[in-house]
């Protein structure tokens, strides 16, 4: 009952603090753009090979498995799903394998150069395309990944991932500072060395 109790007051801190973003008509085009689809809450088009969310519910989970496309600028139906939380109780409720999960066990207060680096090589292997990358609340890990998605790939400054991570609207929690500092003390291209030198992930055994 303590950790319930625990949990719930973590939750409803975190929800009251959440960064209040720019006004939809103030967003820039090149920002994620929110797609709505029942059962995935805090959805948005990241790339047309990469999408972030908050945690699927089991309709949101159908959906995926049914290998539906989420928007017209998508490439092709969903591939893979990427978690980056410690709680495995989604696993218990996907209702097919039709989509490979992958899990990082990412926790907020402290980010692994090898759990971005796990991260980074499953979104950017064509094999794993599209990703839906998501945390609980899809705004502060997944913000994270993003915005180093956008460094890395798409020649973002860190100063544009960053305000696109806490003013897109996404949710960010201030009281994850670590986040920012962590991209801003991002060494670029040694961190390009290491994802390259790791090669692209395996491909997994798609039923398809």
């Amino acid at each position: 009952m303590l950790k319930k109790l625990t949990a719930l007051c973590i939750t409803l801190t975190l929800f009251a603090c959440a960064q209040t973003g720019l006004p939809p008509d103030q967003r820039p085009n090149t920002w994620a753009q929110p797609v709505s689809i029942p059962g995935l809450p805090n959805l948005h088009q990241v790339s047309p090979t990469l999408f972030r969310s908050a945690q699927p519910d089991f309709e949101g989970l159908v959906i995926v498995n049914n290998m539906q496309r989420f928007s017209a600028q998508q490439d092709a139906p969903l591939r893979t799903v990427l978690s980056l939380r410690p709680d495995r109780s989604d696993e218990k409720i996907y209702p097919s394998r039709n989509v490979h999960y992958e899990r990082i066990e990412m926790n907020t207060w402290d980010i692994k150069d090898a759990d971005v680096i796990k991260a980074l090589r499953i979104i950017n292997t064509p094999a794993m395309q599209p990703v839906l990358l998501h945390c609980q609340h899809g705004a502060d890990r997944t913000g994270l990944i993003s915005a180093i998605y956008r460094i890395m790939y798409q020649g973002w400054s860190k100063d544009e991932a960053i305000r696109e991570m806490t003013l897109g609207n996404f949710g960010y929690h201030p009281m994850w500072k670590n986040l920012i500092e962590y991209i801003n003390q991002l060494d670029v291209a040694d961190l390009r060395k290491k994802v390259e030198a790791e090669g692209p992930y395996p491909e997994p055994p798609f039923p398809y």
